[in-house]
């Protein structure tokens, strides 16, 4: 794993005069791009703007950094060609990748508002904009990975271009250090700003290695008919449930819950199976921002579901698709994954091979799912009549999902479709108490 940073730093002459920067030959006199790292709307802190509001060149060229992506082959350099379709077989026996990231975030700001949401909706990182001109990558850089594209474009400006020949340019100054020496990027003859020591930590920490804990082992179901929260500690006009006990190691009780009534009929997405950027989602956190009352301000704590979202919608092993409480992360309501529904609240489901149907008809003797499974799905207020969205994505089909059926079979359908959608959270156990 590497940390990465870069740098821009711009060289402007106009006829035989230096506008920005000393000397042509010698990049180390010329000037560090500085980004606006005011808080603003629509990306426009992206433009490459210092923080007065002027440019080092001379508002003559305007820089687009939306964060754009590109396909390419892992382990080469060649990212430049447009050609390549995602998961495109080569002739080594490698496949062609997407990059990762979205669209650049300020520094200052993914720490003051967002870094627990976007840790989760981005868990391999995206670039972060820092008042001293360099851009960090959020987390460590695995092997085979690539980031997207920090700078997309610069275009000269032609109603203010120069009235004589001119030459600009861009020094890129990528640094990139392993985790054990990564100390060397913000000491010593290298600076770096508090919050770009910051991140280069917080980064360093995310990577190291940690002990491997399967969650299913500390998540046990629980008979949902003995879990009913009513409405007066939901802020909600309809009932919830528990479906399944997460314990920790010093004890503490947290409870998967979930809404026995679906909320209206929505599609998924227009074309997309991936829930984090969704309709469906849009839809959710719309839903929760309106929501008001013990269940939203006392409750709920922050969970790892937009992290965890599954692969497909059979049911298979090592499990995937488990969300559980975090120490960070993002707190709101989610659609359960298909492994959380096929083995806490579900009649049946596919196996891995996607064609055999196991049933929860009795206690562990098909598939090892206890009985509860097919009773908390019989606990849901609509549970026959109405089908239901999940959180994971289908593996065979980019425009399928999985979802609930009326008949309590964990199951696929295009994303164009309109199902229900049942909303879950992790709580605390005191609203039990």
């Amino acid at each position: 794993p590497m940390i990465v940073r870069v740098q821009f730093a711009e060289y402007l002459q106009i006829g035989n005069t230096p506008i920005v920067g000393g000397d042509a030959n010698n990049k180390l006199t010329w000037v560090p791009r500085l980004f606006n790292t005011a808080p603003a709307d629509d990306g426009e802190y992206l433009n490459g703007a210092n923080d007065d509001g002027s440019l080092p060149t001379e508002n003559r060229h305007i820089w687009y950094m939306t964060g754009a992506q590109k396909i390419f082959k892992p382990g080469t350099g060649e990212m430049g060609s447009y050609e390549y379709t995602d998961g495109q077989d080569f002739a080594d026996g490698s496949k062609a990748k997407r990059t990762l990231g979205e669209s650049p975030v300020v520094l200052v700001q993914y720490y003051i508002d967002h870094k627990d949401e976007l840790d989760a909706r981005y868990p391999a990182g995206l670039w972060a904009l820092d008042t001293d001109g360099y851009a960090y990558w959020t987390q460590a850089l695995l092997p085979g990975e690539a980031t997207n594209l920090l700078l997309d474009n610069v275009v000269l400006d032609e109603n203010v271009a120069p009235d004589d020949n001119y030459y600009y340019a861009i020094d890129v100054r990528l640094e990139a250090s392993n985790l054990t020496e990564s100390y060397l990027l913000y000491s010593g003859e290298k600076k770096a700003t508090a919050n770009g020591e910051k991140i280069i930590k917080d980064a360093v920490d995310a990577a190291k290695p940690k002990p491997v804990v399967k969650v299913a082992d500390h998540v046990e179901i629980v008979d949902a008919r003995d879990y009913i929260i009513g409405t007066d500690k939901t802020g909600d006009d309809g009932e919830w449930m528990a479906i399944a006990r997460h314990t920790t190691v010093a004890g503490a009780e947290y409870y998967l819950i979930v809404r026995r009534e679906s909320v209206e009929h929505f599609q998924f997405d227009d074309a997309s199976n991936d829930y984090t950027d969704s309709t469906l989602k849009t839809v959710m956190d719309d839903w929760w921002s309106d929501l008001s009352g013990p269940l939203k301000e006392t409750y709920a704590v922050a969970h790892n579901a937009l992290s965890t979202l599954g692969t497909d919608y059979r049911h298979v092993e090592p499990f995937d698709g488990f969300s559980s409480p975090a120490s960070t992360g993002f707190n709101g309501i989610f659609p359960l994954s298909a492994d959380e529904v096929a083995e806490y609240m579900s009649a049946c489901w596919y196996d891995e091979s996607g064609s055999t149907i196991v049933y929860n008809t009795s206690d562990g003797a098909e598939g090892g799912i206890p009985l509860t499974a097919y009773t908390n799905w019989e606990t849901l207020a609509d549970g026959r009549y109405t089908g239901s969205w999940l959180r994971t994505r289908t593996a065979d089909f980019a425009v399928q999902a999985s979802c609930l059926s009326n008949d309590g079979l964990v199951e696929y359908r295009h994303v164009g479709e309109s199902f229900g959608v049942r909303p879950a959270l992790w709580v605390s156990a005191d609203i039990f108490a």
